[in-house]
């Protein structure tokens, strides 16, 4: 049970071993390009967790203030403007609408409700006499008050401005 004899025997043996070597190579070549070229699940698990903590981190994180004692005072004042022309421009339409009520009814509205204001409002709505009304609303610094014998323009006192240059 001997092999027969090849007429070269080294040469033969190197050429075998030459494709045993190569189809080695190829073998391993394509093990390395069927593994998964993902990294273990338990690694890609902490990258999410670890990415998701600094974006929470980012997103609740206090931002420095850089801004003087003086600009934040200047801020709560521009605030308080602001506050108090949008409390005027409310009362404004809400006199407006009362007025128009009076206007096509003849006579005025019960509550603010009856006159198209909605219920949310925090204006008070007192009914002086058959014809005169007042309007009250609550701010941050006590509160602000329309009667209907003013005249209605009057109630805005350039608010318009301040909320055109400075927002609503």
């Amino acid at each position: 049970m001997s092999s027969p004899p090849s007429p070269q025997p080294g040469r033969s043996d190197a050429a075998v071993q030459a494709l045993v070597n190569e189809f080695m190579e190829e073998k391993r070549r394509e093990a390395v390009a069927s593994a998964p070229a993902t990294a273990r699940p338990e690694m890609r698990q902490l990258l999410v967790i670890g990415l998701s903590l600094l974006c929470l981190a980012a997103w609740f994180a206090p931002y420095p203030s850089f801004e003087s004692e003086t600009e934040t005072a200047a801020q709560a004042a521009r605030a308080q403007q602001l506050e108090n022309a949008s409390a005027r421009v409310s009362l404004y339409f809400v006199a407006r609408s009362v007025a128009h009520f009076r206007s096509t009814q003849g006579r005025l509205p019960r509550s603010l409700a009856e006159a198209g204001v909605g219920r949310d409002s925090r204006i008070q709505y007192h009914m002086v006499s058959d014809s005169v009304f007042a309007l009250a609303m609550p701010g941050s610094r006590g509160s602000l008050r329309y009667d209907s014998r003013q005249p209605v323009k009057e109630l805005l006192k350039g608010s318009e401005q301040i909320i055109a240059t400075r927002g609503h």
